[in-house]
């Protein structure tokens, strides 16, 4: 169970135990389109979990000249416009999933002003990632997020953390080079007085993320369940060719990422990193157990709700029963 200190209200808040993994029921928990085909598959739910949302962005990406998020979105939706996107595949037989979508949405601005976020009754999280092309504009993004929260914060329905997504394999960024500005997002947005987080992929050295948990300023880590496929790696996923030739990048998600995410978890509790840890990658209740054993506080589900949407309920549960 992750319980964390809102400073802005002096309390601590329970955000439960189960996430959903950002963008894996879109921007706000509406879903998917596929998720209304879905709902009829016995053991589909997301009932119990918490959510994170869609990771936002202070700039509009919906698939524009300057601004590629390669998945076409419909403006007044926010589903995807083609019924089988050509930058989303999935290998079902091997629990595989690849993607190449690059934080696509409207700007977080656009976003709060259509008031779904501030609708939401439970504690939940939100997902941001600066995408500007250099430091300064990646700041200032911060800067102009803060903004937008801090004259509004009295209107949401429910007190909420924020994650800093520095993971995301589809933005031309090098996630390695991110992860060392992060301090620099921590005291834009310590300003909120809300619980902080951060979301980076597995690739990240653990004295770097050693650093940024001792600088007081991080209160939980969320580790994807997103690999990035790379011109070094992509011999060894060639189903994500494709996906790759046309976009420039891909994520590559599947079971076989369990154990090296845990294998991270483990090193992470041994050197010192005592911050709550939520951890993706989880395709059945087996994982649950190992996930508790190895130190964890919480687990988040992502691309088993395509590839084996069935186990989600028991995943769900067993979750609530193992971490409380």
């Amino acid at each position: 169970m992750m319980k964390l200190f809102h400073k802005f209200y002096e309390k601590y808040v329970d955000f439960g135990s189960v996430f959903v993994a950002s963008g894996t029921r879109n921007t706000h928990g509406q879903g998917w389109r596929h998720h209304r085909a879905y709902k009829f598959i016995p053991g589909f739910t997301f009932e119990g979990t918490t959510l994170i949302t869609k990771t936002f962005t202070a700039t509009e990406r919906m698939d524009s000249e300057n601004a590629k998020g390669n998945l076409k979105l419909n403006r007044k939706t926010l589903m995807p416009i083609h019924l089988f996107p050509d930058c989303v595949k999935s290998n079902l037989w091997k629990e595989e999933t690849y993607n190449s979508v690059g934080l696509s949405g409207l700007a977080f601005k656009e976003i709060f002003e259509r008031g779904e976020l501030q609708g939401l009754k439970k504690p939940f999280i939100i997902s941001f990632m600066a995408v500007g092309k250099t430091i300064e504009e990646r700041l200032k993004e911060y800067r102009d997020f803060v903004k937008v929260i801090w004259g509004n914060i009295w209107k949401f329905g429910a007190l909420f953390a924020i994650e800093i997504n520095v993971s995301c394999p589809n933005t031309c960024h090098d996630p390695g080079a991110l992860i060392k500005e992060v301090i620099k997002y921590f005291n834009i947005l310590k300003r909120l007085g809300v619980p902080l987080g951060i979301k980076f992929n597995i690739l990240a050295s653990h004295e770097t993320v050693k650093a940024i948990m001792d600088s007081g300023l991080c209160d939980f880590i969320d580790i994807p369940n997103t690999f990035p496929i790379t011109l070094e790696n992509i011999w060894k996923y060639p189903k994500a060719l494709s996906i790759y030739n046309k976009y420039g990048s891909c994520g590559f998600s599947s079971p076989s990422q369990f154990l090296e995410a845990a294998s991270w978890v483990q090193r992470a509790r041994e050197i010192g990193i005592k911050e709550h840890i939520i951890l993706g990658s989880i395709y059945c209740k087996e994982h649950v157990e190992v996930a508790k054993d190895i130190g964890t506080d919480a687990i988040s589900v992502g691309a088993v709700s395509i590839v084996r949407p069935h186990r989600l309920n028991g995943i769900i549960k067993k979750g609530h029963v193992v971490f409380g």
